[in-house]
């Protein structure tokens, strides 16, 4: 079983992306840390096909826009054409890129360019020097920079070449993933720590820890992800087999305890859901974990070291905060339960969440403990992942 630690740094536009390679650097040397290989991926969509069915036409067929906007739309679509894609124009500037791989979505083309074969640092210093105009110049959608297989306690555990373009999440394995985007704020440097299990799993706290320190303000977000050998996974879908009846009794059990009516007869009032979401985590021993991607997230362990983890979906635009509930632990995350709600006032908002938070006190002596009875316990080490 490999156990993957995760710590992501949000760190948005608060730090450029062409500072951030220095900040790894640096940290590397602290921490007295080597990685084994370096990988890039840069990203860009290819809109040339679009752009041709404007020119010679066809678009134009299917198209709704007024005759006013033909001339720009025509001109937008030669410009396109003339510059050609981010990936066309960084190779061109830069052979040691290599050559341009092609994805054909149902909808669009992605174009990139990587040296994900490379099993060496060689292009290092060469995607250093051309970093500031990945976006300046290229205008890249998106960019990954991975420094692979670090020697984490001393020990480097060797992963296979990374295959999948999509690196929001980061590299799966020991490094450190530097990933940007232009089309969102996911902007993030992840440090992941690998261990394997059964076996030690140390602490990698610290060196989490020892990167915070040279990103001053920006906050970390951490969890365990899990991948099993054959037969682990084999093992762990014969106690989710298991587990399905008492799942359908536990969600039967929310849906006869947490009241279908909701609401009062009193004026409507603007509340905090924070507010009330942290003052009863405190009350009923659960962590209250922040609010990230119109989340709320709270959590409680057990003795037996699984979580119980609560998920609030709430729109800052309005007053929803739906709740969901799960079980998780070591090779399980259970989805148990999930209601909707918008607290009306602060009576309606009480009466709600004490009936729920009350409502999960007893499950967790009776339907909760069935679950959670077939699985073995949870190590120390595990961070869920909501």
């Amino acid at each position: 079983m490999r156990i993957l630690q995760y710590y992501r740094f949000l760190v948005g536009t608060k730090i450029p992306f062409d500072k951030w390679p220095a900040i790894i650097e640096r940290y590397l040397l602290e921490q007295k840390l080597h990685h084994q290989s370096f990988h890039y991926c840069l990203v860009t969509y290819d809109d040339s096909e679009r752009c041709r069915s404007v020119l010679d036409g066809t678009k134009c067929e299917t198209c709704s826009a007024p005759e006013s906007a033909c001339e720009r739309c025509r001109k937008e679509a030669e410009d396109t054409l003339r510059k050609g894609t981010a990936c066309e124009r960084a190779m061109k500037e830069n052979p040691f890129l290599g050559t341009i791989k092609v994805r054909q979505m149902r909808y669009y083309t992605i174009q990139s360019l990587n040296n994900f074969h490379d099993e060496s640092n060689n292009s290092k210093e060469n995607i250093y020097a051309i970093i500031p105009k990945i976006y300046r110049r290229y205008g890249f959608a998106e960019t990954a920079l991975i420094y692979r297989d670090i020697d984490f306690f001393s020990l480097r555990i060797s992963t296979p070449a990374p295959e999948s373009e999509y690196l929001l999440s980061g590299y799966e394995g020991s490094g450190i993933t530097l990933y940007r985007s232009c089309l969102s704020q996911d902007n993030a440097i992840i440090l992941v720590v690998e261990s394997r299990y059964p076996g030690e799993v140390l602490n990698s706290t610290p060196y989490a820890d020892a990167l915070g320190k040279l990103l001053p303000g920006i906050k970390c977000l951490s969890a365990t992800k899990i991948i099993m050998e054959d037969g682990e996974q084999a093992c762990y879908e014969a106690l989710h087999s298991q587990a399905k009846p008492l799942i359908k009794q536990a969600k039967e059990f929310f849906h006869k305890h947490i009241p279908e009516e909701k609401g009062n007869d009193e004026p409507d009032q603007k509340l905090s859901v924070a507010s009330w979401l942290k003052k009863l985590s405190k009350r009923y021993g659960y962590t209250y974990s922040g609010y990230l991607n119109y989340m709320y997230f709270l959590e409680k362990k057990l003795s037996n070291g699984h979580y119980i983890c609560l998920e609030f979906l709430s729109n800052p635009l309005s007053p929803a905060a739906d709740p969901y509930v799960k079980l998780c632990g070591l090779g399980f995350n259970l989805e148990i339960w999930a209601d909707g709600f918008s607290p009306q006032n602060s009576r309606d908002a009480s009466d709600f969440f004490t009936k729920l938070f009350d409502t999960l006190a007893q499950a967790e002596e009776s339907v909760f403990a069935a679950i959670l009875d077939l699985y073995p316990n949870t190590p120390d080490w595990f961070i869920p992942t909501h």
